[in-house]
């Protein structure tokens, strides 16, 4: 009868070791999937932002882009009002130029006679 009891106590105790052997295996295995599902949500996370990262690098670069545009059209505007401001002078000069030798001439004439 002890005997029984003996092997009835050490199946017992069996079954707790096995039943406490499977609860921290599961506790385990319960504890690495937390882990990988933070790790994947992190990885989601940085994904999300190298996207918005990278959409706003596009944006910021577009608005470059449209800054050049609009200070080489400018440049380009300025470039022509400075040619045209050139000839405008020339021109004038030229004009004057003329004048002044025209009347000149006239004056050498009336001395000569």
């Amino acid at each position: 009868m002890l005997e029984e009891k003996l092997t009835l106590l050490q199946k017992e105790e069996q079954t707790k070791e096995n039943n406490m052997k499977y609860i921290m295996n599961f506790s385990e295995h319960n504890i690495y999937e937390r882990e990988v599902l933070n790790y994947q949500k992190n990885i989601a996370h940085l994904k999300k932002q190298i996207q918005t990262s990278n959409s706003k690098i596009k944006l910021l670069l577009e608005k470059e882009f449209k800054v050049r545009k609009q200070l080489q059209i400018n440049y380009m505007n300025l470039y022509d009002i400075l040619n045209e401001r050139i000839e405008y002078i020339v021109e004038n000069y030229v004009k004057h130029r003329k004048c002044s030798c025209a009347i000149y001439a006239y004056k050498q004439e009336k001395k000569e006679e």
